[in-house]
C-alpha cells in the first residue's frame, strides 16, 4: 500500500512511524504558522460512528474454526474483524480518497477513523473578511463531508463531532 502510494500522507495510525504524535505535530505546526501571522485557525474534529463496523464490501464470507471443526460459510456485507490488525488497514484503504474531497487537503488530518480539519484564513484579508472566509469554507467542506459519509455508508457521530 505504501509502495504504491495508495495511502494519503494525511493518514496516521496503524502505519509504521506514523502515530497520533505525527498528526498532533502537523496540527501544531499549522497553528503556530497561523499565530505567527497574527491570525487564527478553527479546527473541526469529526468522529465516524462505528467506523470499522460500517465498512461495506462485496463477496466476503467468514468461516469459524473451533478445535478443527469448521462452520458453514456466512456472507458478510459490512464490518471488519474486531481486534484484528486488518480492521484499521481496511478502513484506511476504504477511505483513502477522503482528503481529496476538501478544498485544502493539506489541512486535513486523519488518525484511522477520526478526522480533524484545520481552517486558517488568508492573512491578507481584514479580520471580518477572514471570519467570513472561514465560515464559508467550513460550511462548504462540511457539506462535502456529509455527502461523502452518506455515499460511503459511514455515518458521522454527531455527539462526538
Amino acid at each position: 500500500m505504501q509502495v504504491n502510494n495508495i495511502l494519503p500522507y494525511q493518514q496516521s495510525g496503524s502505519r509504521q512511524d506514523l502515530s497520533t504524535q505525527t498528526r498532533v505535530k502537523h496540527i501544531m505546526e499549522q497553528l503556530t504558522q497561523s499565530l505567527n501571522h497574527n491570525s487564527f485557525s478553527v479546527i473541526v474534529y469529526v468522529d465516524f460512528l462505528q467506523a470499522f463496523d460500517m465498512l461495506w464490501h462485496q463477496d466476503r464470507t467468514i468461516t469459524l474454526d473451533y478445535q478443527g471443526h469448521l462452520s458453514k460459510q456466512v456472507k458478510v456485507n459490512r464490518g471488519a474483524p474486531q481486534g484484528s490488525c486488518f480492521g484499521p488497514k481496511a478502513y484506511i484503504v476504504n477511505h483513502f480518497d477522503l482528503p481529496s474531497i476538501f478544498d485544502c487537503p493539506s489541512e486535513v488530518h486523519i488518525y484511522v477513523g477520526d478526522l480533524a480539519i484545520l481552517f486558517s484564513p488568508s492573512i491578507y484579508l481584514k479580520y471580518a473578511q477572514q471570519v467570513d472566509e472561514i465560515e464559508t469554507r467550513i460550511n462548504k467542506d462540511l457539506l462535502k463531508l456529509v455527502n461523502y459519509a452518506e455515499s460511503n455508508h459511514q455515518p458521522i457521530n454527531n455527539k462526538k463531532t
